[in-house]
C-alpha cells in the first residue's frame, strides 16, 4: 500500500496502476496552494481522481495544450467546485 506524507498527515489512497503518479502528486500540490486543511485533502484527492478516470486527453483536440496543462485545469476546477 503506499502511504503519502504531508506534515503530521498520512494518506492511505493507494491508486496503483489506476492513475499516474504525477497526476495525484499535481493534485495534492494544487489543493495545498489553493489552501485546502490536511483533514481535507484525501477527500478532495478521490474527488478529482474519479474526473480524472473520465477524462480523456486528445491532442487533436487540446488547442495545443499539453496534457499535463489540461490536467491542471481539470484538477484546479474540481478543486474550486469543492470548495
Amino acid at each position: 500500500m503506499l502511504y503519502i506524507t504531508l506534515g503530521a498527515t498520512m494518506f492511505k489512497n493507494d491508486y496503483g496502476t489506476v492513475i499516474e503518479k504525477w497526476k495525484v502528486d499535481l493534485i495534492m500540490s494544487r489543493a495545498r496552494r489553493l489552501g485546502f486543511r490536511r483533514q481535507d485533502l484525501e477527500d478532495a484527492q478521490q474527488q478529482i481522481v474519479i474526473a480524472l478516470l473520465a477524462f480523456e486527453y486528445d491532442p487533436e483536440r487540446s488547442n495545443g495544450a499539453t496534457e499535463e496543462t489540461a490536467v491542471t485545469a481539470l484538477i484546479d476546477h474540481q478543486l474550486l467546485t469543492l470548495r
